[in-house]
């Protein structure tokens, strides 16, 4: 009658997915159909795949509610990295971008992001930015590539 959807992390409207996709589930609770085989889910792998340029499924399988539990450990443990391509307004050198490369295990205090406060309570949390790479392009931009904790916005 219901189906619920659990996955490993969200995606942001300002933050692309890359690599090969998030892993999910969904629950059927009280499925019609109870006996499905790999051939069902290719068909529904297929029928998703074909009706949207939006998102894509592969490796659809079924799976015990342990899996449920193993999907949400560690979530706050987890590193992402993120590349930001930044621009200036006055001209820098590749020199005056050197010293972010040497900042490590930075601890930050932050807030609960507004977009976010419908589903976590506001506060402020510790979170820790363990690596920036700055690449200097020209003297207006550089690429800055972080190494975070998981949930840093």
């Amino acid at each position: 009658d219901t189906v619920r959807l659990s996955s490993s992390g969200r995606e942001d409207v300002d933050v692309r997915m890359l690599g090969s996709g998030r892993p999910f589930l969904l629950e059927l609770l009280n499925p019609k159909v109870v006996n499905l085989n790999h051939s069902d889910f290719k068909f529904v792998e297929e029928q998703i795949n074909s009706s949207t340029q939006d998102v894509a499924v592969k490796h659809l399988k079924l799976v015990n509610q342990k899996a449920g539990e193993i999907l949400k450990i560690g979530e706050e443990e987890k590193k992402k990295e993120y590349s930001a391509l930044v621009w200036s307004t006055i001209p820098l050198t590749p020199e005056q971008l050197s010293f972010l490369n040497n900042i490590h295990d930075l601890k930050i205090a932050q807030k609960t992001p507004m977009r976010v406060l419908h589903r976590r309570s506001l506060t402020t949390r510790e979170r820790t930015i363990y690596t920036l790479n700055a690449k200097y392009i020209d003297p207006h931009h550089f690429r800055l590539n972080l190494l975070t904790q998981a949930g840093t916005y």
